[in-house]
Order: C-alpha cells, then sequence, then structure tokens
C-alpha cells in the first residue's frame, strides 16, 4: 500500500493516520504505544513531510467503587452511560510522536480537539474495520490539533 492511502487534506491540514487505537476508560496517555498500519514506516512518512496522527476510538467509562458494609471489603467496575457519559464510542485523531524507527506513540504534549473534521481514507476504515470495529464513522472525525501545553506556555509567559 502506499502511504497516500493514508492521508487525508481537511484543507489546513495534510496529515498520515499512520495506526488506530482503542481507549477506554479514558483518553490514552501521553507517550503511549499503539499498532501503526501495516507499511507505514517512519523513515516514509519522514519523507512526506506530514503531520502523522492515530485514529483513536474512545469509550469513555466512570469507575464504580462499592463497599459491602457487613465485612468493609470494597469492589470496582467501570460503567459506561453514567453521569451524562453516552455510552458511545468517540472518535478522533491525535497526534504522534516518532518512538523508534520502527514505531510511534501517542503525543507526549495534551490536545483537545480544534475546529478541523476530516474524512478518513478508505483505507484507513476498511482496516479498522477488519480489525473488529463495526462502528468506524463513516463522517467526519474530530481532529486534536489544539495544543493544551501551548496554551498553558502562553499564559504562563503572559503572566510574567
Amino acid at each position: 500500500m502506499s502511504i497516500d492511502e493514508f492521508r487525508t487534506d481537511s484543507g489546513e491540514l495534510d496529515m498520515v493516520i499512520v495506526g488506530y487505537m482503542h481507549a477506554y476508560p479514558r483518553h490514552p496517555a501521553p507517550g503511549q504505544t499503539f499498532e501503526s498500519f501495516e507499511g507505514i514506516t517512519v523513515p516514509e512518512v519522514r519523507r512526506y513531510d506530514v503531520a502523522a496522527y492515530v485514529l483513536v476510538c474512545l469509550e469513555m467509562a466512570t469507575k464504580v467503587t462499592t463497599i459491602d458494609v457487613d465485612s468493609g471489603t470494597s469492589s470496582s467496575r467501570y460503567e459506561t452511560g453514567m453521569f451524562g457519559l453516552s455510552g458511545k464510542p468517540h472518535w478522533y485523531l491525535q497526534p504522534v510522536d516518532v518512538h523508534d524507527e520502527n514505531g510511534w506513540v501517542t503525543s507526549h504534549e495534551r490536545f483537545a480537539a480544534g475546529h478541523p473534521t476530516v474524512h478518513l481514507p478508505e483505507t484507513v476504515r476498511r482496516l479498522v474495520l477488519a480489525a473488529g470495529r463495526s462502528d468506524v464513522p463513516i463522517g467526519p472525525v474530530k481532529v486534536h490539533n489544539y495544543s493544551l501545553d501551548e496554551e498553558a506556555r502562553r499564559e504562563r509567559a503572559r503572566r510574567q
């Protein structure tokens, strides 16, 4: 497969989607490893000079702890659909950093969704469907490209 099959252009962002990850019960941690798509290599992405992103399927859940009043023992479980959480997966694209010449990790910076959205390339949709997800979005997905760490740096500089 060609890297062009994994590229998408929102008009303001030229990017390549290098992999897919499922996150539960919260957003992936910074620096978390994931499986990249076969054939997408770090040197090839560098050669094209495009931003690299991972497709994240996030299923939020709330930790619920119960305590047995007789024995005092506690048990915990995760519940979906509580406290305003929809229980449906949220799909988005998150920036990645190079882990080594063979792979990627989620960015060490914190990002929130900016205003861009993109449609997933058909190759990406097909590979994620083949990985067992039947709910891959056909419509646009949000791009987490607004750096919260950059915003914090600007705020600290403003205060000084």
